[in-house]
């Protein structure tokens, strides 16, 4: 498939007339009044009847030359919404967690943790976490780079009522968190 088909597989939220937002899902299939979350051009709702995930994209007379900007105003709207739900619900309900043998060995899986609900006392979005020199986690809006280790900004942090954070969390919305990003978490 060509990379700027799977791009626009992407775009699944656009703008109507009246400048509220609709997802794929609502849409009515074709040029039914759909504007692009990042440049503005009227967009069509595609809704295939095989296996293809239904999907926006941009009118074939109105063909914008940045389509990256264009996905990124959708992959940032996912965000966005999905930031809105976090602060005001404050809580997430988290996996069970279970410690399997190594790739090739034979054993049972146990259980390390059972799923629980972590609830916020407050909500911190896009805070840095990083380690001091001498091992301290520590974390602030803005702070000075210089003697930072392990440097990470999560999406967002849940704080107890104490004001310590209890668990950081990444929005995944078209990329999976990298190794490097996975170790500093595990590490911090």
């Amino acid at each position: 498939m060509h990379d700027n088909k799977v791009k626009e597989y992407e775009n699944d939220w656009a703008q109507k007339v009246d400048e509220s937002r609709i997802h794929i899902s609502k849409a009515d299939s074709g040029k039914k009044g759909y504007f692009c979350l990042g440049c503005g051009e009227e967009m069509q709702a595609v809704k295939p009847r095989k296996n293809i995930q239904p999907y926006f994209r941009h009118d074939a007379t109105n063909i914008n030359r940045d389509k990256a900007k264009c996905v990124l105003a959708s992959r940032t709207y996912r965000e966005k919404i999905a930031k809105d739900f976090f602060f005001r619900t404050k809580e997430i309900k988290t996996p069970k967690i279970y410690k399997y043998p190594p790739n090739g060995e034979s054993g049972q899986a146990y259980l390390l943790e059972k799923s629980s609900t972590v609830k916020a006392s407050k909500l911190k979005s896009e805070l840095t976490f990083y380690e001091t020199e001498d091992g301290v986690i520590a974390w602030g809006s803005n702070p000075q780079i210089q003697d930072r280790y392990n440097l990470i900004r999560p999406d967002l942090a849940f704080f107890d009522e104490d004001g310590k954070p209890q668990l950081l969390l990444e929005i995944v919305v078209t990329h999976k968190v990298d190794d490097i990003k996975k170790e500093k978490l595990r590490r911090l």
